[in-house]
């Protein structure tokens, strides 16, 4: 009976050292793919975030060169409306231009 008790001891021993080894080893597991799974995302959230800010410059770029042609296309529709203004005026006779 006495060895039935040591050797019960022994084997929740061996248990309790096995279950313990068990959570320690789940628990290093889970702190590396945390440490991993962490870097990964930052790295990913980067080259998404660097992405589109490119996107973003390359949009103003964009608009900016609209907004130029826009006003190039101002001052040409201005030139040819004081160049019709000159016609104008050099086909009127000189009483009316006053």
């Amino acid at each position: 009976m006495m060895r039935n008790r040591r050797t019960d001891r022994r084997s929740r021993n061996r248990t309790e050292i096995i279950a313990t080894a068990i959570i320690f080893l789940g628990v290093v597991i889970m702190a590396i793919a945390l440490y991993f799974g962490t870097a990964d995302s930052l790295n990913t959230a980067q080259n998404t975030m660097e992405r589109h800010i490119s996107d973003l410059k390359k949009q103003c770029n964009d608009y900016d060169e609209f907004l130029t042609s826009d006003k190039v296309k101002s001052l040409m529709r201005l030139t040819e409306q004081a160049e019709d203004v000159g016609d104008t005026l050099a086909l009127l006779p000189d009483e009316e231009k006053s």
